[in-house]
């Protein structure tokens, strides 16, 4: 039988009948059709709800127990942790496409491992986003010129210090931002031991088995190897800027062992073994390296702090921009593999689309793209603040890198066209739609009241639209092209022109009129991500901003009795939750 803390038993046949609400949250009164309720089991986050005994009222011994669930306020949060969800959206994008690959790859490591690359290229470009903000726009530009130091006293008691001291200053920050994404990540979650049974295998192949979910030990040698790059991609800008004082011993040793430690974190992420759960020696490798990383962090700090001669300070942080942009031509090569590789594998039969089997490609091309525009984004916005308004795609002395302004136009240039498209695609399809909807209708419904009519005509409309879902797939695989190759694009960062100044000389397009295209494409990406945290936060707390209709569903689930059967209950006008 079933027993709850507070609750009453279930039935006598072992029976609870358990509704849950869909996103537009309604409350358990209404879930239940009872005037009183009482939560039985969990908090005010997510619980279980039934109605309130009556003495007076006579009950059927062998009734279904009522109860319902209300989880509304699971994935609702303030705006900071809105903020952070957004955030961390292309790394929740990268890890949903290793499971997109086609059915016909299978396991295939090759596949796994382009896409856990992608990945570590993420938190390459967080760790350089923090870097072109703290060390190349603050600490190396706006720090060495009087011009923005003026009125700015936050900042101008570390200008004309020396530049190994402002850097080992700033470097404070992107370390915090490693170790703050690293300390969420690793907050203690609530073991699978606890819902397994003593007779339960740990690897069962069942998916209803809570051991096949029990990825702590991948989760951990990943995050190990993902903070040990990060802390070297740190090491390695800081060198970087170092090397401008002129080559050492120490230099060149530093920035070697940073550059091993690199390669070393991609190789393993390329590695069958790190997904064996008792893969011990592997455990200790990662957490070596984790452990090295830090050392190294902290004899690079040195190293800078104790850097008292002068250093040439132009044209940015010394190797920086050379860094972003060899970034992201590493990344459009993996894109570029990983297309070839699922092409490869994808399915071949006629009456198979030619864009099936690229999901797992446009999902990489999303997450990649909304990490360089973020980064960029982030660093052009902290180069406008120190310009005092003063137009950031010119050659003032905090301009962000040549590499973040090529993302920002790449990236509004890919949105632009394809909604041009979408829409385009949404006017001619919508004839063939609706004859299409009209004829589902027609069949469905072949003899409707006259009373009716309305409602049939809403059904039709709303197929209609629904038909326009077939279309999504090759308008995603046109974004990710045009994405593509706006992430190669940046390689153009490389030239000492400006956008601007380029495209007049070989497209034709005025400096202003590219200037400004900029520009907008940077409020763009603030309007993006302001309208991703306000719908993240009201989302589950409105009803009319719930990104699905409201929904409730009714089930049974059987008691411990093995002769008892679950079944389903149909409730009227009541839908089966999706």
């Amino acid at each position: 039988m079933d027993q709850r803390d507070g609750g009453g038993r279930a039935g006598a046949d072992g029976l609870v009948e358990l509704r849950v609400h869909g996103v537009s949250a309604t409350g358990p009164d209404d879930l239940l059709d009872r005037p009183h309720v009482q939560q039985v089991a969990g908090d005010h986050r997510g619980g279980f709800y039934r109605p309130r005994p009556v003495d007076h009222e006579d009950r059927d011994a062998g009734a279904v127990t009522l109860e319902a669930y209300r989880w509304n306020n699971l994935p609702a949060g303030n705006a900071v942790r809105t903020l952070s969800m957004v955030i961390l959206l292309p790394f929740m994008l990268i890890n949903l496409a290793i499971w997109m690959r086609p059915a016909g790859a299978g396991g295939d490591p090759v596949i796994k491992a382009l896409c856990r690359l992608l990945a570590l290229t993420l938190t390459l470009m967080y760790v350089l986003s923090i870097v072109g903000v703290a060390l190349d726009v603050i600490a190396w530009k706006c720090m060495s010129s009087p011009e923005c130091l003026a009125g700015r006293t936050w900042l101008s008691w570390l200008g004309g210090r020396p530049a190994g001291l402002r850097l080992a200053v700033l470097a404070l920050a992107p370390a915090a931002a490693i170790s703050l994404v690293w300390a969420l990540s690793a907050r203690p979650a609530l073991p699978s031991d606890v819902f397994r049974a003593a007779d339960q295998p740990r690897a069962a192949d069942r998916l209803t088995a809570v051991g096949r979910w029990d990825n702590e030990p991948l989760v951990a040698r990943l995050r190990s190897i993902h903070v040990a790059a990060a802390f070297a991609a740190l090491d390695l800008s800081l060198l970087g800027a170092r090397s401008a004082q002129g080559l050492s011993v120490g230099t060149v040793a530093l920035s070697a062992a940073a550059g091993l430690l690199l390669i070393t974190c991609a190789v393993l992420l390329c590695t069958p073994p790190l997904t064996t759960p008792t893969e011990l020696r592997l455990d200790r490798l990662v957490r070596a390296l984790r452990t090295i990383a830090l050392g190294l962090t902290v004899l690079v700090w040195i190293l800078l702090l104790t850097s008292s001669a002068s250093w040439p300070e132009r044209n940015g942080l010394p190797g920086y921009n050379l860094t972003v942009v060899g970034l992201f031509i590493g990344q459009a090569v993996l894109l570029a593999a990983l297309g070839v590789v699922l092409f490869w594998h994808r399915g071949r039969g006629p009456e198979v689309a030619p864009t099936l089997g690229f999901g797992a490609l446009a999902t990489s091309v999303a997450a990649i793209s909304l990490a360089i525009t973020f980064s960029a984004e982030l660093v052009y916005r902290v180069s406008d603040v120190l310009n005092r308004g003063a137009p950031t795609a010119e050659a003032l002395i905090t301009s962000p890198p040549r590499a973040c302004v090529w993302a920002i136009l790449g990236f509004s240039l890919a949105v632009l066209v394809t909604l041009a498209v979408t829409a385009v695609v949404s006017v001619a399809s919508r004839p063939g739609r609706i004859r299409a909807a009209s004829a589902i209708v027609a069949r469905d419904f072949p003899a409707v009241p006259a009373d009716a009519t309305p409602r049939l005509r809403q059904v039709r409309k709303t197929v209609a639209r629904a038909r326009f879902t077939e279309r999504l797939l090759p308008l995603a695989v046109l974004y990710a092209c045009l994405a593509g190759s706006g992430i190669a694009a940046v390689a153009l960062g490389l030239l000492p022109t400006p956008p601007g100044e380029l495209l007049q000389r070989y497209v034709g397009l005025p400096v202003s009129f590219v200037n400004f295209s900029i520009g907008v494409g940077s409020y763009l990406i603030a309007a993006l991500i302001v309208g991703l945290v306000l719908g993240g936060i009201f989302a589950h707390r409105t009803p009319g901003s719930a990104v699905t209709s409201a929904c409730c569903g009714t089930w049974a689930r059987s008691g411990p009795d093995p002769r008892t059967r679950s079944r389903h209950r149909a409730t009227p006008n009541v839908p089966f939750p999706n």
